[in-house]
């Protein structure tokens, strides 16, 4: 084999706001020390456990953190499916795909979809319901892209 991957982030763009609000979060330190764990996490568990704790501590969270939470897993799944780039907006979403590979496998599996020739596609999601649930199952759905996540979690605990 070759060189590993050097890790990569997924863009997620929505259109809804995506934040830890002063008022749920006071101390400015604490929430960009949030924002960067969130960013961080690697697999459903350690998700709970996060989400677990800012309602221990601050109580059930708005829906901007909640928001937030879903960001970071749709960013996980993209990673896994090798997706560098979806866009969610009201009618529909925009995905980018790592490889043409992944581009086709997914026009393959999604007819209605339409394909561009950047490695991109668009697909409506009006059928779908069009919420972040409708997006997350859609990438469930999605065949890994045989891209291993990073020994991140080792690094961190080592530090």
């Amino acid at each position: 084999g070759g060189e590993p991957e050097a890790f990569w982030t997924p863009r997620v763009a929505l259109d809804l706001p995506v934040l830890i609000p002063e008022t749920y979060v006071r101390d400015v330190g604490e929430r960009l020390t949030l924002y960067g764990r969130i960013a961080r996490i690697l697999d459903d568990e350690e998700a709970e456990t996060v989400a677990a704790e800012l309602a221990e501590r601050h109580g059930p969270p708005p829906t901007e953190v909640s928001t937030l939470l879903h960001v970071a897993e749709l960013r996980r799944l993209c990673r896994l499916a090798g997706i560098e780039q979806l866009d969610v907006g009201p009618k529909g979403v925009l995905i980018g795909f790592r490889s043409q590979a992944g581009l086709a496998a997914f026009l393959a599996a999604h007819p209605e979809a339409r394909g561009r020739p950047d490695r991109r596609a668009s697909l409506a999601l009006a059928e779908r319901g069009g919420s972040l649930e409708a997006v997350r199952r859609l990438l469930v759905a999605l065949p890994p892209a045989g891209e291993r996540l990073p020994e991140a979690r080792e690094e961190r605990a080592a530090s």
